[in-house]
């Protein structure tokens, strides 16, 4: 079942409903995965207006990454083949519309692989004497 993250409990007003989703004292039920009770992908689904009213009481703000790669296959073993990096990011604006930001494309490997990639050196040839 999937639940919502730990800090969305901390107002203590949610209990799990005992069947697939967490509801407010009141009974209305804010946070939901119907993949517990019906045919369908693991999912949560929440209350779009508490769901604003409880990242505004926490001070927080809803944010997506998207990051991808795309790589061109069917070159030669031996040969790097080209990579095309993108990444976005979207946020929860706090009247419930959603911002999306420029996708970003990085086409230069050597240049946008970033601080964590690892260059290889180059293999020596080694020379064979028979």
């Amino acid at each position: 079942m999937t639940v919502p993250a730990r800090t969305f409990f901390s107002p203590g007003d949610l209990w799990w409903d005992g069947k697939d989703g967490y509801r407010l004292a009141n009974g209305r039920t804010v946070f939901r995965d119907p993949s517990v009770t019906e045919v369908g992908p693991l999912s949560l689904m929440a209350d779009a207006d508490n769901l604003l009213e409880r990242l505004d009481i926490l001070g927080l703000r809803l944010i997506w990454t998207l990051l991808g790669e795309k790589w061109i296959l069917g070159a030669p073993h031996d040969k790097r083949t080209p990579k095309f990096t993108f990444s976005q990011i979207a946020y929860l604006n706090e009247d419930g519309s959603v911002h999306v930001g420029k996708r970003v494309f990085f086409d230069d490997y050597d240049k946008n692989t970033g601080p964590i990639s690892i260059k290889r050196k180059p293999k020596k040839k080694r020379t064979v004497v028979e």
